[in-house]
């Protein structure tokens, strides 16, 4: 999952915006949750898109986006799992 904040409440980097997956893994259901940094090494840079491992679970996963400067209430929305997502505030 790639983040864009809107630039307003949340930075364009969507720095600091905490992000819950939901899923059902062999008939059980989990949880996992990353959240969005920026670190930099001598000469590298992180990757700031959050990958998530799912196995073999659901064809969808629910995903719950607290963006950065709003922590009120989660963002929620469901995706395919192995792809992509590019994900705007």
């Amino acid at each position: 999952l790639a983040f864009e904040g809107n630039g307003t409440s949340c930075n364009r980097d969507a720095a600091g915006t905490q992000v819950t997956v939901e899923s059902v893994k062999d008939g059980k259901p989990f949880r996992q949750y990353r959240e969005v940094q920026i670190a930099n090494g001598m000469a590298a840079q992180n990757d700031m898109r959050l990958l998530f491992g799912l196995g073999k679970s659901s064809e969808e996963v629910t995903v719950s986006i607290f963006w950065c400067g709003d922590r009120s209430k989660p963002d929620q929305r469901r995706f395919k799992i192995n792809q992509y997502h590019q994900i705007r505030q």
